[in-house]
């Protein structure tokens, strides 16, 4: 209700698109399909840059190098590529993975 009110008072209520910027927490995602159907929603740059680290840490270690360049590669698909290509590189890691749950947990994150 409140989102509705908010968007009549800023004018934007009938706006062919709109953006929902949060955290990607799934409540967040689930209330804005609902109210919102159609919406694009981001994930914000901090909360995905800390779910890539959580994700590094536990496959390759907590101080590890590994962990740094797999993380910049990452980010470097997110900034310069696109999210379906991110996914699409998590599903074939997570085909060859040892362990395959932080993968599938990061994917799971990101996976619209």
């Amino acid at each position: 209700m409140r989102l509705h009110l908010l968007l009549a008072k800023t004018g934007n209520l009938w706006a062919e698109q709109i953006i929902v910027i949060s955290d990607g927490a799934d409540w967040i995602a689930n209330i804005v399909k609902e109210l919102l159907p159609g919406v694009i929603h981001i994930i914000d740059w901090f909360h995905l840059s800390e779910h890539l680290w959580t994700c590094a840490k536990a496959i390759f270690g907590e101080s590890s190098t590994e962990s740094t360049t797999w993380v910049k590669i990452y980010e470097s698909y997110f900034f310069n590529e696109s999210p379906e290509l991110v996914i699409q590189k998590l599903k074939e890691e997570i085909e060859f993975a040892d362990n395959q749950t932080p993968l599938r947990k990061l994917l799971n994150y990101i996976e619209p």
